[in-house]
């Protein structure tokens, strides 16, 4: 099932819609008014999977304008609410996944788009197509770093912020490891420790519970503790081999 935020500035169709989507056994992490207040909620307090968002708000701000901002940094559903259901994809200017839910909304209507939706992101978190993805990262230097998926070898934690390491560069960023994995879900991204996650593409081999990585030629700020091997928590080593059973000979 998923998280659901719910943006709607008329609180009583709010409730309703919160109940039927509780009903469907999904989860409500929020309801909020507003495309501002939808933004803030994303940014400093959950990322949810699915955004069931009115186009039609209280403030100047539009549903598909708070959309735009938010899946700037942030792979999320967009269920839009809204009397017409034949707006263009000029019109959206949004990447998918998003759909309509046309009012009144129903059960029914509620129910297909939720399943359509989960299913989309799922299938777009497996494509091989997103190592294509180049994002830009908040560096703590005030500069975005720009870097591709595929192109980063693990992100350590550090406090309130982490480290992004690359084949290509790095970058010590103004968000938390968790942040970080809520924002740029992907296929080959695992945690496995309470301090790193890794991109288990890159992995080299494991041995002793050490994930050994490739070296690069960008490592000068990097203390040689902070240098792979990876050890592997030891909350996170069941999950570990079984996705990767051929490393268990060399545990």
């Amino acid at each position: 099932m998923s998280s659901i935020l719910i943006v709607e500035n008329q609180k009583l169709t709010a409730v309703a819609l919160a109940k039927r989507v509780k009903a469907l056994k999904h989860t409500i992490i929020g309801i909020v008014e507003t495309g501002e207040a939808a933004i803030d909620f994303v940014r400093q307090k959950q990322v949810p999977d699915i955004i069931i968002m009115d186009i039609d708000l209280a403030t100047k701000m539009t549903g598909i304008e708070a959309a735009q901002r938010i899946r700037e940094d942030y792979l999320v559903g967009i269920i839009y609410l809204t009397k017409f259901t034949n707006m263009s994809d000029d019109e959206i200017a949004l990447p998918l996944p998003y759909d309509f839910v046309e009012k009144p909304i129903t059960n029914a209507k509620l129910n297909r788009a939720l399943a359509n939706m989960q299913k989309r992101l799922s299938e777009r978190v497996s494509q091989p197509s997103l190592n294509l993805q180049k994002i830009a990262l908040p560096d703590l230097k005030g500069i975005r770093f720009e870097t591709y998926l595929h192109d980063i070898l693990y992100v350590k934690a550090d406090g309130q912020y982490c480290k992004v390491i690359t084949t290509n560069g790095n970058a010590h960023l103004t968000i938390p490891l968790k942040t970080f994995m809520d924002k740029y879900p992907h296929a080959d991204f695992m945690r496995v420790h309470k301090s790193y996650m890794v991109n288990t593409s890159k992995i080299e081999g494991v041995k002793s519970h050490q994930i050994f990585l490739p070296h690069f030629s960008d490592e000068t700020y990097l203390s040689p503790k902070e240098k792979p091997p990876i050890t592997i928590g030891r909350e996170w080593r069941n999950d570990f081999y079984e996705r990767f059973p051929h490393y268990r000979k060399g545990r």
